[in-house]
């Protein structure tokens, strides 16, 4: 379209499409933005599209719901361009870019927020209203302790240093014996081994068999019929370990207290659902949980029917859908919950440079990792399947929140309540 087109559309403020009221320039043609949603989903199918009536179909606001074929003739017709269309992948990394943008601005414009635990006023309101009472080994445990042993000493704002890898990390065999790396193509460097090592020691604590939490045997727990209460409750004993998990990291360590209890209470239900892709069996239809050596229960999906919503169908999706190359592999999903966890737009955070520097750092690794295992062309296309199911991630977790607000306080585990806030339920006297 040339320029004298364009502004005579602009100028009108009518879609060249369908005629109705146009918002703006889309895909290089001034549309209305149904139209533009419209050429946004199909344009990029291969999907053979079908006239009903004689390929003759006038476009307007009514009619442009009648006929698919037609009507992306006629965005092609006033210039509509589907190379102008981004990819999720694309999407995504303009995303955090913003945020990312964002936040540099705040971090220029604003005086630098108080993010310490040193001040005992600040410390004892803090830990008072943020305490997690989460259950190790009998001993009841307060976030804001953990915290405060944490290796963090700088001021807020303050550009941090590179996360430090410990020691233990060195000596870890579990890259070089991934079968992965035995075909890999564009190896990783040492830096890049040393933080996805980090992660796979740290994960481990997510691997233990469930009797070692749980005091209900195997053989009871595989008989038992199990509702959504029940799996909710199960839920307290994977965020225990996802706790333990975090404590682990350099670059979770390296965050304030406040940033430490924000990312992990706003993250842990979708690393939940990234964990739920490890352990889901689609031939059954359930989650597979690992008891004592040899030894495994499992739940059926179908107990998220009971949730109010979609909840089911759109688990069971985002489960039936995730790439089997990715799912099974553990090094590709430890990355994913570190990118979860270290989730910039998430509220309430005062170091989001920080957070943005390590969920960019992870991202990198994901590349790296997915380069190091495949030829170029299927690197590209799994991580690409990745991002997108990232974004799905986010649009799920707030239904799934939902399910454990509505829940009774007083049927759930003490740390369930801690991390959603959960509310004692009003009892109406007659």
């Amino acid at each position: 379209m040339d320029n004298a087109d364009d502004r005579k559309y602009s100028d009108s403020k009518i879609c060249a499409v369908c005629g109705d009221t146009a918002l703006g320039n889309n895909f290089n043609a001034i549309t209305c933005e149904s139209c533009k949603a419209f050429f946004r989903r199909n344009a990029l199918k291969n999907k053979e599209l079908q006239c009903p009536f004689q390929q003759e179909c006038t476009i307007t606001p009514i009619t442009r719901r009648f006929c698919q074929k037609c009507r992306l003739a006629k965005c092609y017709s006033v210039g509509m361009s589907s190379l102008l269309i981004m990819s999720e992948a694309e999407k995504e990394r303009k995303r955090r870019k913003v945020i990312a943008n964002k936040a540099k601005y705040r971090a220029v414009s604003s005086p630098p927020q108080e993010c310490s635990s040193s001040q005992e006023s600040n410390s004892s309101d803090y830990r008072s209203n943020n305490r997690l009472s989460s259950v190790e080994t009998g001993v009841q445990t307060d976030l804001s302790c953990w915290c405060s042993s944490s290796r963090h000493r700088s001021a807020p704002h303050e550009r941090s240093p590179s996360p430090r890898i410990s020691s233990d990390v060195y000596c870890s065999p579990s890259i070089s014996s991934s079968p992965s790396f035995l075909g890999g193509y564009t190896p990783m460097d040492a830096t890049q081994k040393k933080l996805l090592n980090e992660l796979v020691l740290a994960s481990r604590a997510l691997e233990a068999p469930v009797d070692q939490d749980v005091d209900l045997p195997c053989d009871q727990l595989k008989n038992a019929s199990k509702s959504l209460l029940d799996v909710i409750n199960l839920t307290a004993l994977a965020i225990r370990r996802l706790i333990k998990m975090c404590k682990k990291m350099s670059g979770f360590k390296l965050l304030c207290q406040e940033d430490q209890v924000s990312i992990l209470k706003q993250s842990c239900t979708q690393m939940m659902l990234l964990k739920s892709v490890s352990h889901f069996d689609p031939a059954r239809d359930t989650w597979k949980i690992p008891h004592t050596p040899g030894k495994l229960s499992q739940i059926q999906v179908e107990v998220l029917k009971e949730a109010h919503g979609d909840i089911y169908e759109a688990h069971e999706n985002f489960l039936r859908t995730f790439d089997l190359r990715a799912a099974r592999d553990p090094n590709v999903m430890c990355i994913l919950l570190a990118i979860a966890l270290f989730d910039p737009s998430k509220q309430d955070i005062v170091d989001r440079p920080t957070v943005i520097r390590h969920q960019e750092m992870y991202y990198n690794l994901l590349q790296k990792y997915l380069d190091s295992a495949y030829h170029g062309k299927e690197s590209l296309e799994i991580y690409q399947h990745l991002i997108m199911k990232m974004v799905e991630l986010r649009h799920m977790n707030e239904d799934h929140i939902k399910v454990y607000l509505e829940v009774n306080p007083s049927q759930v585990e003490p740390i369930l309540i801690e991390i959603f806030d959960l509310k004692p339920v009003k009892v109406e006297r007659g």
